[in-house]
């Protein structure tokens, strides 16, 4: 590796912006037990050819040895989802999603394990995307104010700010249960819980459900 290093350190004299040169040496440095090197050189090829889906899957692999897991996520995320060229197959897809979860980000993880499910399909892949979707539905959880002016507001910010298909159960912790106010709630369109601490009120929640339709 020694030789091979001196003559493209030679060939980077002369041409020191060439990503593929620079790839050849992060590879030399490899054998050579350089990591970090590797990972600069790398890093600097990615830059210079930002469509090198070797040199970035390379650099996704060196972060990732080195313990640099967030760092070797964002690498393997751009490689999959930004690069036209990369055409990530299921076992990289499978291996995003594996990281992505030891990181705790559990959307990116079943994005990635529903990618790679589509490529190859397996019992126990579909196992896992049901599990993470179970997951990552959202429940939201509020309080309603005494004021109902404000929980009006704050129910349709919800809905004008939440994707259906995100929001699997919205908790609603109310101070009063009536027909109007669970027409007023039905405007959310999503599933509903309601828990009810005690009845009062009742008059200006049925207010602002009217204001509401």
């Amino acid at each position: 590796f020694g030789g091979s290093l001196s003559h493209i350190e030679g060939a980077l004299a002369v041409i020191p912006d060439d990503g593929y040169l620079l790839y050849d040496r992060a590879h030399a440095y490899a054998g050579l037990g350089e990591p970090q090197k590797v990972v600069e050189d790398l890093r600097r090829a990615t830059e210079l050819e930002p469509f090198f889906t070797q040199a970035q899957h390379d650099l996704a692999i060196s972060l990732e040895h080195l313990g640099r897991s967030g760092e070797a996520f964002d690498q393997y995320w751009r490689l999959a989802r930004h690069n036209p060229l990369a055409n990530p197959s299921a076992e990289l897809w499978q291996r995003i999603g594996e990281l992505a979860l030891r990181l705790g980000k559990q959307a990116e993880a079943l994005e990635a394990f529903e990618k790679a499910l589509s490529l190859k399909p397996d019992d126990a892949l579909r196992r896992r995307v049901a599990e993470l979707r179970d997951t990552c539905r959202a429940s939201i959880v509020m309080a309603l104010d005494d004021d109902p002016h404000l929980a009006q507001r704050a129910l349709m910010s919800v809905k004008q700010n939440t994707e259906p298909a995100d929001a699997y159960e919205l908790v609603l912790i109310s101070r009063s249960s009536s027909p109007k106010l669970n027409a007023f709630l039905s405007l959310l369109e999503g599933p509903l819980k309601v828990v009810s601490s005690s009845p009062s009120l009742a008059a200006d929640y049925n207010q602002a459900a009217e204001q509401a339709r």
